[in-house]
């Protein structure tokens, strides 16, 4: 434990117009005991009080920038951090005391290791606790398990050791959403990564949060997927782990999604409705055939039920 009190951490806070969450979170993560550690906020062009919330908190370093996407403020302030460790934490989701200190632990007796992540919680959006979402073990294979699935799940549950990312590269700016899972696949190719057991972040459920748009999530999900494909097929059991992956996050997301097709569509708002179905389709034409086998089965079960 010692080990951690002479550490730094830079903690990378990105916001876009979330500046009523701003305040939760910049003050979770100067609530961080056990380290010493510093506190970046990136202002990637927001259009509300953003600026204002930053100022109230004088020890912490205030960047804003022209609107260039997550990828692009997570760079940003990867750039200016000084710590040889660092976290990026979500405007909009809190860490949780001791949270920092447990990950440096874990790396300092792991020290072949690029990056350790805990647990996490869910809470809406007035901070009251959800029930918890399933996860995964980290399993012997890393990355074939992160092929399966993201279990990791919130970016702000990993601490990362700053030379990874002169190793690698940084968050590809190419990608609007799911560029923490870019990353880990393409860490865990080459690197051991390591789970300990604390719980360090409340995750922040609501409809206003990029994951909860799932035509984005799908198409930046399978892209992230589909790009593993080289180093996939390795060997069998990733090969099967990625496609079982791949099945996965298009149920995860596709299901969703055309949910959220049919009722634009009931609503009469056919440009959406279409713009949804044309996400389906380009992305996973195979959802279409099977929802509407699902949802043959259903109507013969009722007129089955209504003639007995």
């Amino acid at each position: 434990m010692s080990a951690s009190l002479h550490s730094k951490v830079s903690i990378v806070i990105p916001c876009f117009n979330q500046g009523h969450f701003l305040g939760d979170a910049i003050s979770s993560a100067m609530a961080q005991d056990g380290v010493i550690s510093e506190v970046i906020v990136v202002d990637d062009g927001s259009t509300d009080d953003t600026g204002r919330v930053a100022a109230t908190f004088p020890d912490v370093r205030y960047i804003h920038q022209e609107n260039a996407g997550l990828s692009a403020a997570r760079n940003t302030g990867l750039r200016v951090a000084t710590a040889d460790y660092v976290v990026f934490l979500d405007s909009d989701d809190r860490l949780l005391r001791g949270a920092l200190t447990a990950g440096v632990v874990a790396l300092t007796l792991n020290p072949e290791a690029a990056f350790a992540y805990g647990r996490h919680v869910n809470i809406d959006r007035w901070g009251a606790a959800l029930p918890p979402s399933p996860t995964m073990a980290l399993g012997p294979d890393p990355y074939a398990t992160l092929l399966r699935g993201n279990c990791i799940v919130n970016p702000a549950a990993a601490i990362y050791r700053r030379w990874i990312f002169d190793r690698l590269g940084a968050f590809d700016t190419q990608l609007t959403a799911a560029e923490d899972y870019d990353l880990y696949l393409r860490i865990a190719r080459e690197f051991r990564i390591v789970a300990h057991a604390a719980i360090v972040v409340e995750y922040r459920r609501h409809t206003a949060a990029m994951s909860a748009d799932p035509a984005r999530m799908l198409r930046n999900t399978l892209r992230v997927a589909r790009a593993q494909r080289p180093w996939a097929l390795s060997t069998e059991a990733r090969r099967v782990a990625w496609r079982d992956g791949i099945l996965s996050w298009e149920d995860y997301y596709g299901r969703p999604l055309a949910w959220r097709a049919g009722k634009r569509l009931a609503e009469g708002q056919w440009y959406s409705a279409a713009s949804d179905v044309a996400t389906i389709v380009r992305h996973t034409p195979g959802l279409i055939v099977h929802v509407m086998l699902a949802r043959a089965r259903r109507l013969r079960m009722r007129s089955a039920a209504a003639t007995a």
